[in-house]
């Protein structure tokens, strides 16, 4: 199988205005787990069950852990992860360079995380509002 086409797809799909539901047979096609169960130890297990549409130019991954929590995760077209929410409806926004690297991420509380790089691609500034930035050589 051939590798996903994602603006094909969006081009095919209305640009990702509004929503579009995909049905299952495109889960496989665009990477993403349709179910996953999971035994931790005996007796222990976890299953997963995940909905995938379009919104906003955004793939929608819908996970409904144990039939009982639910969380969403969005992605760009380079399937970076671009927003979080968790169970309790908190909010996490990731922002990414050029290259793929993430450059800042944004916490519910609004506080922020970010990330520099050298010219060499390395890491070399962490900085965490109200807590503490970290220079790397």
């Amino acid at each position: 199988m051939g590798t996903f086409d994602w603006r094909k797809f969006f081009a095919l799909n209305g640009q990702g205005r509004g929503s579009v539901k995909l049905k299952s047979k495109h889960v496989g096609e665009l990477g993403f787990d349709k179910k996953k169960s999971t035994l931790y130890q005996t007796l222990v297990a976890g299953e997963q069950e995940y909905e995938i549409s379009i919104d906003d130019q955004l793939v929608h991954q819908v996970e409904i852990e144990n039939h009982l929590h639910t969380s969403h995760r969005f992605y760009n077209s380079k399937k970076l992860l671009r927003k979080y929410r968790d169970t309790m409806s908190a909010e996490y926004t990731y922002t990414y360079d050029l290259l793929g690297r993430l450059r800042m991420i944004v916490f519910p509380s609004g506080e922020k995380h970010l990330i520099s790089y050298n010219s060499y691609g390395k890491i070399s500034t962490i900085k965490r509002d109200n807590i503490a930035t970290i220079d790397y050589e």
